[in-house]
């Protein structure tokens, strides 16, 4: 009975005596200084408005970079290439912003700036570049030689 005892009270001293402990590294632990909630944020807008000027430039280095890759183009091929793809953006901002020209007539005129382009820059390619660009574009394939004779009827 004895032995019973003294182990209760044994069990209970180490019980105490680390839940003492714990509350003493509690209060040990420097209080963290009371800070201000911010206010409420300031708003600003999600994407910062791109110049008209930038927006050309990247259009105009999109679509070099995409005839660069795609026709291997030299580096003086890319110097010439340049300034038409720069009217065409230009041009096809102009379109835009025109509000008076109906859809179906703006699609016609886009579509028309770019045959311009194509027949610009068609002439500073070589021919093989020239065959992949109209694979590229969905047109025709140059033909190398003329089409052979058909019979005739009789």
């Amino acid at each position: 009975m004895k032995l019973r005892l003294v182990s209760a009270i044994a069990l209970s001293l180490l019980v105490a005596g680390s839940l003492l402990q714990a509350q003493e590294k509690k209060e040990q632990k420097p209080a963290v200084p009371a800070t201000p909630k911010p206010e409420a944020p300031v708003l600003k807008p999600a994407t910062p408005a791109i110049k008209p000027e930038s927006r050309r430039a990247l259009r105009v280095e999109a679509t070099l970079n995409g005839l660069t890759q795609s026709l291997n183009l030299t580096d003086e091929q890319k110097i010439k290439i340049k300034p038409i793809l720069e009217e065409e953006v230009i041009k096809f901002e102009e379109l835009q912003q025109d509000k008076t020209v109906p859809p179906a007539e703006r699609s016609k005129k886009f579509k028309e700036v770019r045959e311009a382009r194509q027949a610009k820059i068609k002439p500073l390619l070589t021919a093989e570049q020239q065959e992949k660009l109209d694979a590229f574009r969905g047109g025709s394939p140059r033909r190398v030689a003329p089409p052979a004779a058909t019979p005739a009827a009789k």
